[in-house]
Protein backbone atom coordinates (compact mmCIF):
# COMPACT_ATOMS: atom_id res chain seq x y z
CA UNK A 1 0.00 0.00 0.00
CA UNK A 2 2.95 2.73 0.74
CA UNK A 3 4.85 1.85 -2.22
CA UNK A 4 1.56 2.26 -4.42
CA UNK A 5 1.02 5.92 -2.67
CA UNK A 6 4.68 6.53 -3.47
CA UNK A 7 4.45 5.29 -6.67
CA UNK A 8 1.55 7.33 -7.69
CA UNK A 9 3.07 10.70 -5.69
CA UNK A 10 6.09 10.56 -8.06
CA UNK A 11 3.86 10.17 -10.94
CA UNK A 12 2.05 13.13 -10.27
CA UNK A 13 4.87 15.30 -9.19
CA UNK A 14 6.60 14.22 -13.00
CA UNK A 15 3.14 15.01 -14.81
CA UNK A 16 2.64 18.09 -13.25
CA UNK A 17 6.31 20.19 -14.48
CA UNK A 18 6.03 23.75 -14.12
CA UNK A 19 7.42 25.61 -17.33
CA UNK A 20 10.77 26.49 -17.42
CA UNK A 21 12.37 29.60 -17.27
CA UNK A 22 12.89 29.72 -21.06
CA UNK A 23 9.00 29.10 -21.78
CA UNK A 24 8.14 31.78 -19.36
CA UNK A 25 10.46 34.76 -20.18
CA UNK A 26 10.19 34.13 -23.85
CA UNK A 27 6.25 33.36 -23.95
CA UNK A 28 6.25 37.07 -22.41
CA UNK A 29 8.71 38.69 -24.85
CA UNK A 30 6.51 36.98 -27.69
CA UNK A 31 2.81 38.68 -26.23
CA UNK A 32 4.49 41.65 -25.68
CA UNK A 33 6.07 41.49 -29.18
CA UNK A 34 3.24 40.60 -30.65
CA UNK A 35 1.19 43.15 -28.97
CA UNK A 36 3.82 45.66 -30.47
CA UNK A 37 3.17 44.47 -33.79
CA UNK A 38 -0.70 44.35 -33.53
CA UNK A 39 -0.38 48.29 -32.16
CA UNK A 40 1.69 49.52 -35.59
CA UNK A 41 -1.28 48.83 -37.49
CA UNK A 42 0.38 48.07 -40.68
CA UNK A 43 -1.03 46.33 -43.72
CA UNK A 44 -3.50 44.15 -42.43
CA UNK A 45 -1.44 41.10 -44.88
CA UNK A 46 1.80 42.14 -43.41
CA UNK A 47 0.53 42.10 -39.83
CA UNK A 48 -0.97 38.74 -40.67
CA UNK A 49 2.18 36.89 -41.68
CA UNK A 50 4.11 38.59 -39.15
CA UNK A 51 1.67 37.33 -36.64
CA UNK A 52 1.21 34.01 -38.14
CA UNK A 53 5.47 33.81 -37.62
CA UNK A 54 5.26 34.73 -33.54
CA UNK A 55 4.81 30.77 -32.53
CA UNK A 56 7.56 29.54 -35.04
CA UNK A 57 9.84 32.02 -33.58
CA UNK A 58 9.30 31.34 -29.70
CA UNK A 59 9.63 27.84 -30.61
CA UNK A 60 12.65 27.78 -31.86
CA UNK A 61 13.78 30.63 -29.11
CA UNK A 62 12.51 28.35 -26.42
CA UNK A 63 14.08 25.10 -27.83
CA UNK A 64 17.61 27.08 -28.20
CA UNK A 65 17.36 28.65 -24.62
CA UNK A 66 16.55 25.62 -23.03
CA UNK A 67 19.21 23.23 -25.48
CA UNK A 68 22.11 25.52 -24.84
CA UNK A 69 20.97 26.60 -21.10
CA UNK A 70 21.20 30.21 -21.65
CA UNK A 71 22.42 32.51 -19.10
CA UNK A 72 19.99 34.01 -17.29
CA UNK A 73 20.65 37.57 -18.06
CA UNK A 74 19.72 36.49 -21.45
CA UNK A 75 16.54 34.61 -20.59
CA UNK A 76 15.71 38.14 -18.99
CA UNK A 77 16.32 39.74 -22.16
CA UNK A 78 14.25 38.13 -24.09
CA UNK A 79 11.26 38.59 -21.45
CA UNK A 80 11.38 42.05 -22.32
CA UNK A 81 11.43 42.24 -26.19
CA UNK A 82 9.02 44.74 -27.79
CA UNK A 83 10.80 45.21 -31.03
CA UNK A 84 13.24 43.52 -33.68
CA UNK A 85 16.05 45.49 -31.97
CA UNK A 86 14.94 44.83 -28.53
CA UNK A 87 15.70 40.90 -29.60
CA UNK A 88 18.93 41.18 -32.00
CA UNK A 89 20.36 43.07 -28.88
CA UNK A 90 19.46 40.25 -26.52
CA UNK A 91 20.98 37.87 -29.42
CA UNK A 92 23.99 39.76 -28.76
CA UNK A 93 24.43 39.07 -25.03
CA UNK A 94 24.84 34.80 -26.26
CA UNK A 95 28.12 33.80 -26.75
CA UNK A 96 29.37 33.36 -30.36
CA UNK A 97 28.31 29.41 -30.57
CA UNK A 98 25.30 30.02 -28.75
CA UNK A 99 24.09 33.06 -31.76
CA UNK A 100 24.97 31.12 -34.35
CA UNK A 101 22.88 28.06 -34.00
CA UNK A 102 19.91 30.48 -33.22
CA UNK A 103 20.68 32.31 -36.23
CA UNK A 104 20.70 29.22 -38.29
CA UNK A 105 17.30 28.01 -36.48
CA UNK A 106 15.67 31.40 -37.41
CA UNK A 107 16.37 30.98 -40.88
CA UNK A 108 14.92 28.01 -40.86
CA UNK A 109 11.96 29.31 -39.35
CA UNK A 110 11.67 31.84 -41.95
CA UNK A 111 12.80 30.27 -45.25
CA UNK A 112 9.95 27.86 -44.20
CA UNK A 113 7.81 30.62 -44.11
CA UNK A 114 8.71 31.44 -47.67
CA UNK A 115 5.70 30.57 -50.02
CA UNK A 116 6.81 30.01 -53.64
CA UNK A 117 5.95 33.33 -55.60
CA UNK A 118 5.71 31.70 -58.62
CA UNK A 119 4.62 28.48 -59.83
CA UNK A 120 8.17 26.00 -59.80
CA UNK A 121 9.44 25.41 -62.90
CA UNK A 122 8.43 27.87 -65.36
CA UNK A 123 10.25 27.89 -68.26
CA UNK A 124 12.24 30.89 -68.82
CA UNK A 125 12.23 32.12 -65.19
CA UNK A 126 14.70 32.37 -62.38
CA UNK A 127 14.37 29.69 -60.32
CA UNK A 128 15.11 32.48 -57.46
CA UNK A 129 11.28 33.60 -58.13
CA UNK A 130 10.04 30.10 -57.84
CA UNK A 131 11.83 29.56 -54.42
CA UNK A 132 12.78 26.42 -55.06
CA UNK A 133 16.68 28.12 -54.77
CA UNK A 134 17.61 30.29 -52.84
CA UNK A 135 18.08 34.00 -53.72
CA UNK A 136 21.87 33.80 -54.37
CA UNK A 137 22.25 30.08 -54.12
CA UNK A 138 23.61 27.55 -56.53
CA UNK A 139 21.24 28.04 -59.47
CA UNK A 140 22.06 26.84 -62.81
CA UNK A 141 23.69 28.41 -65.37
CA UNK A 142 21.44 31.01 -67.97
CA UNK A 143 21.61 29.46 -71.19
CA UNK A 144 22.10 32.19 -74.20
CA UNK A 145 19.87 32.04 -76.65
CA UNK A 146 22.00 30.11 -79.64
CA UNK A 147 23.50 32.63 -81.91
CA UNK A 148 24.35 35.68 -79.38
CA UNK A 149 28.01 36.51 -78.82
CA UNK A 150 26.69 35.27 -75.13
CA UNK A 151 26.71 31.66 -76.17
CA UNK A 152 30.22 31.81 -77.13
CA UNK A 153 32.81 30.19 -75.07
CA UNK A 154 35.46 32.75 -73.23
CA UNK A 155 38.13 33.42 -75.81
CA UNK A 156 36.24 32.13 -79.25
CA UNK A 157 34.68 34.73 -81.44
CA UNK A 158 31.82 35.60 -81.97
CA UNK A 159 29.45 33.23 -84.12
CA UNK A 160 28.90 34.22 -87.69
CA UNK A 161 25.52 35.60 -88.35
CA UNK A 162 22.73 33.01 -90.02
CA UNK A 163 22.90 32.87 -93.48
CA UNK A 164 20.70 35.76 -95.29
CA UNK A 165 20.44 37.57 -91.95
CA UNK A 166 20.75 41.36 -92.86
CA UNK A 167 23.45 41.58 -90.10
CA UNK A 168 26.61 43.05 -92.02
CA UNK A 169 30.20 41.29 -91.42
CA UNK A 170 32.68 42.52 -89.16
CA UNK A 171 35.55 43.60 -90.79
CA UNK A 172 38.79 41.18 -90.54
CA UNK A 173 41.79 42.75 -88.44
CA UNK A 174 44.33 44.51 -90.44
CA UNK A 175 42.05 45.75 -92.99
CA UNK A 176 41.31 48.94 -94.40
CA UNK A 177 37.75 49.27 -94.90
CA UNK A 178 37.36 52.59 -97.23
Amino acid sequence: MKTMVLVSLLASIACSKKPSDCDVAIGKGMATLTAAVKAQKADPQAEEKSLAMVPKIQAALIARCSGDHWKPDVVACFAGIASQKDARACQDKLNLEERKKLVADLREVMAGSNEPRMPPALAGHPAELSGATPVGGAAPAPVAPAGSAAAAPAGAAAPAPAAGSAAPAAPAAGSNTK
